[in-house]
Formats: structure tokens, C-alpha cells, sequence
């Protein structure tokens, strides 16, 4: 197989000399040397070269986007298998941190889409006469806009506004 990975990673190594920002070669580059890296490993060959090869093309593909999960954990599993220790755990954890705050960006568009969804079928509700379900559906969108509130609101702010005697 060693043919094969050497022949894609020539193709990729033009495709980036052609073409440097193109950040989807760079990730297709490490992406072929770490499995390349693997396969000589698991063979009981040295497989430190392609790591490093890996590790470059990842880097790469992250001055291109920095916020890339997927080439930020890639990196640290070439750095990590090919002994670069404290460079993999530097990788894992950004990785992880970026992961979570992804994450927690899906998770608010996934709110703001309940939200917007309830919105959305009590006024549906209005506009066919149904007036029951859109009563309901107005308290559903007033629930969930009192628990962000509530969530969002700065921990004095929500004691001034729950302590009448602190509003006066």
C-alpha cells in the first residue's frame, strides 16, 4: 500500500502547491499521511515521518481556520502517535473547548428555533381561529422567554427585579 500513499500524498502536495489556501487539500493531505503513519506503525515500521508530515498539513489547514474541530483533534492524534506528548494534550483541549462552544452555538439556534417554531404555530393559530391552541402556544413562547431571561439576566440584575424593597 505504500505505493498508494505515496502517490496520493505527491497528488495532494501539487494540489496544495497549485492552490495554498485551499484549506479541504491541506486536511485531505494530513488526513493521508496520519493513515499512512498508522499503517507503517502497525506493521512495525517507523511511521514518525508521515506524523510529522501530518502535523505540518494539519497546521496548515488551521492557519487557513483556526476553529477547525476536526483538523485541530486530527493534529493532536498525529502529534500524540508520533510522540509529541505535550503538543497532543495543547491540540485535544483546544479541540475540546471549540467543540463545546460549537455546541452551545447549535444549541441557542436550536432554541431560538423552539421559540420562533411555538411563535410561529400561535400565530398560525390565530390566523385559522383555533384561539384555544393559541392561547397555549403564546404560553409556551412566554415560558421559554422567561427561562432565557432568567438564564441571561446578570445575577444582581435578577435579585433587583425579584426584591421589591431593592427596586424602590
Amino acid at each position: 500500500p505504500e505505493p498508494l500513499f505515496t502517490d496520493a500524498i505527491a497528488d495532494l502536495r501539487k494540489a496544495t502547491g497549485l492552490n495554498p489556501v485551499d484549506g479541504e487539500a491541506w486536511m485531505l493531505e494530513g488526513l493521508t499521511a496520519l493513515e499512512w503513519g498508522v499503517a507503517r506503525s502497525s506493521v512495525r515500521r517507523d511511521g514518525r515521518p508521515q506524523f510529522e508530515a501530518a502535523i505540518a498539513a494539519f497546521g496548515k489547514r488551521l492557519e487557513l481556520a483556526p476553529n477547525d474541530v476536526r483538523a485541530r483533534l486530527r493534529r493532536g492524534e498525529a502529534a500524540y502517535r508520533g510522540g509529541r506528548f505535550a503538543e497532543a494534550v495543547a491540540d485535544f483541549e483546544a479541540g475540546i473547548r471549540l467543540e463545546a462552544a460549537a455546541r452551545d452555538r447549535v444549541l441557542g439556534m436550536l432554541e431560538d428555533a423552539r421559540w420562533r417554531a411555538s411563535l410561529a404555530r400561535a400565530d398560525h393559530a390565530v390566523h385559522t381561529g383555533d384561539y384555544a391552541a393559541a392561547g397555549r402556544e403564546y404560553e409556551n413562547v412566554l415560558a421559554e422567554h422567561a427561562r432565557w431571561a432568567a438564564l441571561l439576566t446578570p445575577p444582581d440584575q435578577a435579585r433587583v427585579r425579584a426584591d421589591p424593597a431593592m427596586r424602590a
